[in-house]
Order: structure tokens, then sequence, then C-alpha cells
């Protein structure tokens, strides 16, 4: 069975490449442009995985990842935060979510691959 990674981004372009890039490499992938309809999405879909944007209208990422560990279930849910800013979003998500991975957006999806693999620990 594919593991599900839930992936909230409002940059709507990079976040449904990301879902489609993943799922080529056989994970299931839902995709929510907004925080707020994420955090719904997750108490239906409960995934094994979260790849958060860090800078987001409505909820930043820490915001998001505080909703997110809430949820009844999801509690022990890795994250992966994906940002341009790496240095203070990590700052920022350690009060919340010390096991976070904070990742640079200029990665790329090669590295979002890399990442998603190591937490999973679904390498080939």
């Amino acid at each position: 069975m594919a593991a599900r990674i839930l992936i909230v981004d409002d940059d709507e372009h990079f976040g449904r490449n990301a879902a489609e890039f993943l799922g080529l490499h056989g994970f299931n992938c839902l995709f929510s442009g907004r925080p707020v309809e994420g955090l719904a999405a997750a108490r239906e879909f409960m995934p094994e995985l979260a790849v958060i944007d860090f800078e987001m209208p409505e909820l930043d990422g820490a915001g998001l990842a505080a909703g997110l560990l809430g949820i009844p279930g999801l509690g022990g849910l890795p994250l992966i935060c994906l940002t341009a800013f790496p240095e203070g979003a990590a700052d920022r998500l350690a009060a919340v979510c010390p096991s976070c991975l904070v990742l640079d957006k200029t990665d790329g999806l090669t590295g979002l691959l890399s990442a998603v693999n190591g937490i999973l620990g679904t390498e080939k």
C-alpha cells in the first residue's frame, strides 16, 4: 500500500507538481492549496507524512504544524516544511515540532523526494 502524503502549499503550481511527482514515485498524495482546507482534509486522509509550505496566508507553517499534530491519531505525524527562508522557519517551528524537517524550496522536487524517502524509509 502506498504511503499517504498530504501536501499543503499556497503555490498551487508547486504543490500540484510535487503531488504529481511524488505520485509517480509510488506515493498516494493529496494536495490542498489552503491551510484550513488542508487541516480538514487531514482528518479524513490521515496522512503518514505532511509536506507543508511555511509562508502562507491564513496560517503559517508553525500554525499548520500545530493544527496537524493536534488531530487525534496524527500526534506523531512526520512533517517536512518547505520554505525559501529555512533559517527563520526552523526557529519558529522548533517550539511546535522539534522533529520537523525544514527543507529549502530551492532543493526542488528531487530534494523533496530524497527527504520523503529518508523519513518514510522508502529509499530504493
